[in-house]
């Protein structure tokens, strides 16, 4: 049986958030907190942040912040930014099931 792993890394930090490039997955500063089931990426403040071409990362903002409003940011990128607290990337591979 296959094993499917989530990183989940607590953000340190933010760097300068881009204002003309996508979302970039060293927008952040981050440590390695754990590993978990990908079901964890079904919570309703989990949300895909960006792509390369081997991983997805999410982020996990607190459960009052709504990403998608635009009373929180006019753009959904910069509200991820600013509220995220946890990234959690996971394969490509992984991701697609």
């Amino acid at each position: 049986m296959e094993q499917y792993f989530l990183q989940v890394q607590t953000i340190v930090s933010r760097l300068r958030f881009p204002q003309v490039n996508h979302p970039r997955p060293w927008d952040f500063t981050t440590f390695h907190s754990r590993f978990t089931h990908p079901s964890d990426l079904l919570s309703q403040q989990v949300t895909l942040y960006c792509v390369t071409s081997t991983h997805a990362h999410m982020v996990e903002t607190p459960a009052d912040i709504n990403v998608y409003s635009s009373k929180t940011s006019p753009f959904m990128k910069r509200a991820q930014f600013q509220h995220a607290k946890k990234v959690m990337v996971i394969s490509l591979r992984h991701f697609y099931r």
